[in-house]
């Protein structure tokens, strides 16, 4: 009796573990200490159902509070700007604290267009902050990701070219120039 046989199975051939990605560590934070002064208005970005335009978010005493989340969103567009092989989530890793302006800081009432599937639907009112305010704020930096002096050059291009400006600011709004600069390294 023949018999038989089968076909070996084929066995894989040992396949190369593809490089790992080099985690990036994040430590060795510093602090800096920024006082910026508006050359463009800033738009406000929060919806207020009862008048129907975007104004700025208030604490209980009225003092105009901006989230740190806004400059978070500056630094990731400015890094992209730069593009010097820092990743996005990298930004994530700077932190900043809230910034306050006093309840007599004044604004301004600004219209925009409204366009919708490019026809225009009326204006929008927008508060916003008149060019000339200053807005302190600190950051708590790795140096892993930012030396200090990198992370002053990031601060001005984003100055120049992205602006602190919650909404419309690739219109050119909330355009800054850096006042002061410290840092505790």
């Amino acid at each position: 009796m023949k018999q038989e046989t089968q076909p070996e199975e084929s066995k894989p051939e040992k396949q190369e573990k593809p490089q790992e990605r080099k985690r990036m560590q994040y430590g060795n934070y510093y602090t800096a200490k920024v006082k910026i002064k508006l050359m463009t208005p800033s738009i406000a970005g929060s919806p207020d159902l009862k008048s129907e335009k975007l104004v700025f978010e208030r604490d209980a005493e009225g003092n105009i509070y901006l989230h740190n989340k806004y400059w978070r969103a500056i630094i990731r567009d400015t890094v992209q700007l730069l593009n010097k092989g820092i990743p996005k989530v990298a930004c994530d890793k700077v932190f900043s604290y809230p910034a306050t302006l006093d309840k007599s800081t004044k604004t301004i009432e600004m219209p925009f267009p409204v366009n919708v599937m490019g026809r225009g639907k009326g204006l929008e009112i927008c508060e916003a902050l008149p060019a000339g305010i200053e807005i302190e704020s600190a950051f708590y930096i790795p140096a892993t990701v930012f030396k200090p002096k990198d992370f002053h050059e990031l601060l001005v291009k984003a100055g120049q070219f992205v602006g602190f400006s919650i909404s419309k600011h690739k219109m050119g709004y909330g355009r800054f120039q850096i006042l002061k600069y410290e840092t505790d390294k």
